[in-house]
């Protein structure tokens, strides 16, 4: 007999996981960002940018790794039963957020650093603006997920995939 406690752990540590992700975001991209956007040196702003998104990007991750870890076990939990059709898509979601994450961070934030250590601001400050647009697509994806995560049962049958997999397999 499993104790009741291992689930409501799981389901609280993926809700912090979830809130340190979006929230994160939401808090660079809504509110410091634009406040940076007001400083008047070119230079400075940059620094700033470089500061705010590493922070962002080490608290991003921590929830990123919690929503994987506690995904994971959740998945883990359900032992074997059937998925609900929610839950996959969720999973296809996470992975499509995680590549484009790995992108804004690895190929244009990393980016970015390097040239501005270089003294090539004009071409950081492209980066930086190329950067923005990345990671609000990342955050609609992570609001989706967390959307589908609250409310997935209740705007996808349970037996989609049921439907789906028998549809296929009728001769036609």
């Amino acid at each position: 007999m499993s104790s009741p406690l291992l689930p409501a752990a799981v389901a609280v540590a993926h809700e912090i996981g979830s809130l340190l992700l979006v929230g994160s975001m939401f808090l660079v991209l809504a509110v410091l960002m634009p406040a940076i956007e007001r400083v008047r040196s070119p230079r400075q702003r940059l620094w700033l940018r470089r500061g705010v998104y590493g922070r962002m990007f080490v608290w991003a991750w921590i929830g990123l790794l919690l929503l994987w870890s506690t995904g994971i076990a959740e998945l883990v939990l359900y032992k074997g039963a059937m998925l609900p059709a929610h839950v996959l898509v969720m999973a296809v979601l996470s992975l499509l957020f995680t590549v484009v994450f790995l992108f804004a961070q690895f190929g244009l934030h990393i980016k970015a650093l390097l040239v501005l250590e270089d003294g090539n601001s004009e071409r950081a400050r492209y980066l930086v603006h190329r950067l923005r647009p990345v990671l609000t697509l990342a955050l609609v994806i992570a609001v989706a997920v967390a959307m589908l995560d609250v409310a997935g049962s209740a705007m996808m049958p349970a037996d989609l995939l049921e439907r789906w997999s028998t549809a296929a397999s009728i001769p036609r």
